[in-house]
């Protein structure tokens, strides 16, 4: 598979961080993975995009039917769908991990706060944990303690957003004080994760960022040190 750089530069535009650690992935996983960060920063912007909960619901059932597309091997003309469309070819897709992310994006048009930090741990499960679980699946991760940390580590990512944006003190600073305990527990079980998990893994490494919504200058420096020392 050969994405095409259009599309690199699309999801580096969107969400920088996400780009950096596709780039430590061997090929083909390198363009899948290309591929599922833009179709995640695709969903994930919808909420932000339109002011009708309703008018946000029809881009996200698009989105919807493009992944059945996908999966019959018909994807909707669009680069990342055919992107996607074109790793369904060597691999099916985790769809049931896709359809859930989307179902926690439009879920974020309901203007009703997250209650409480379990609500918000359930939610950064189905919106973030969702899309490391399909990169290491595309990585070719099977290992159990692999999928356990991958949880971990996406849920953490998914606190931090929340934490950096949509939730109010002293909420925000309950679900940033689980992110970085649940960092912290995923990083604790280094020494038991398959060098092929690191690259989807590294999302670890932008919980700060996430957190504190400020560019991370030394970003590209840090995920060189954490993929090459295995500290993710």
């Amino acid at each position: 598979m050969a994405a095409a750089p259009p599309l690199y530069e699309q999801l580096r535009r969107q969400d920088r961080g996400r780009f950096l650690t596709a780039l430590f992935a061997p090929q083909p996983a390198r363009d899948e993975l290309i591929a599922l960060y833009a179709f995640a920063a695709e969903i994930a912007r919808v909420p932000y995009l339109v002011k009708e909960p309703g008018l946000g619901a029809i881009r996200l059932q698009w989105w919807r039917d493009g992944l059945d597309g996908v999966a019959a091997g018909m994807p909707p003309q669009h680069p990342v769908l055919e992107a996607l469309g074109q790793a369904q070819r060597r691999k099916p897709w985790r769809f049931d991990l896709l359809r859930c992310a989307l179902d926690a994006r439009e879920r974020e048009l309901d203007p009703t706060p997250l209650a409480n930090l379990a609500a918000c741990e359930s939610h950064a499960r189905e919106a973030a944990a969702t899309v490391v679980l399909a990169a290491l699946d595309r990585l070719g991760t099977e290992r159990s303690a692999d999928i356990e940390v991958g949880q971990a580590v996406g849920i953490a990512v998914g606190l931090a957003e929340l934490a950096g944006g949509r939730l109010a003190p002293p909420l925000a600073v309950e679900a940033a004080a689980r992110s970085r305990e649940l960092t912290a527990e995923a990083r604790a079980r280094r020494s038991e994760i398959s060098r092929r998990s690191l690259p989807a893994l590294l999302a670890a490494r932008l919980t700060e960022a996430r957190r504190d919504r400020r560019p991370d200058g030394l970003l590209a420096a840090r995920l060189i040190w954490a993929n090459w020392t295995g500290r993710y």
